[in-house]
């Protein structure tokens, strides 16, 4: 189980920093 769980944990962060980085371009863009 704990090897599936940090699957899925390393997964979401990767998901959320791809968010993140994507709502920063847009920042900087309509700066």
């Amino acid at each position: 189980m704990a090897a599936f769980r940090s699957k899925y944990e390393s997964a979401d962060l990767r998901i959320q920093a791809d968010l993140i980085s994507q709502l920063l371009s847009r920042a900087l863009r309509w700066r």
